[in-house]
């Protein structure tokens, strides 16, 4: 007996869309790297009796949030002759500046307490 065959019902995105697809990524990628690079670093950070590095770390990790909703904004309005393919970028596009947003508040969330709690505290 054979298996069915299973088409994909969607064409694949146009060639010129990995930036958007880096945009889609890079914010929720800049929390994860902020959060994780603040928790390894507070030890060090202690030791110096300095928290600059932390927050060089997060302000780093925020323009990254917020230059992936740069790069989402510019594909939002997408014009070709594919009206199906010009949907599924303007969603993806939507989805990237929201994420994007989403993501930099979260970023700024644990910003506030890295300049509130002092990290030698036990």
């Amino acid at each position: 007996m054979r298996e069915p065959h299973i088409s994909n019902h969607l064409p694949p995105l146009p060639l010129g869309t990995p930036p958007l697809w880096a945009g889609v990524v890079l914010a929720p990628a800049a929390w994860a790297a902020q959060m994780g690079a603040v928790y390894a670093l507070a030890g060090p950070a202690c030791e110096r009796q300095s928290r600059v590095i932390l927050h060089v770390v997060t302000i780093i990790c925020f323009l990254l949030a917020v230059a992936s909703g740069i790069i989402c904004w510019f594909y939002r309005n997408p014009a070709s002759d594919d009206h199906a393919q010009d949907k599924r970028i303007g969603f993806l596009a939507n989805y990237g500046v929201w994420a994007s947003v989403y993501f930099a508040l979260v970023i700024i969330a644990q910003a506030i307490t890295t300049i509130m709690l002092d990290p030698c505290m036990t």
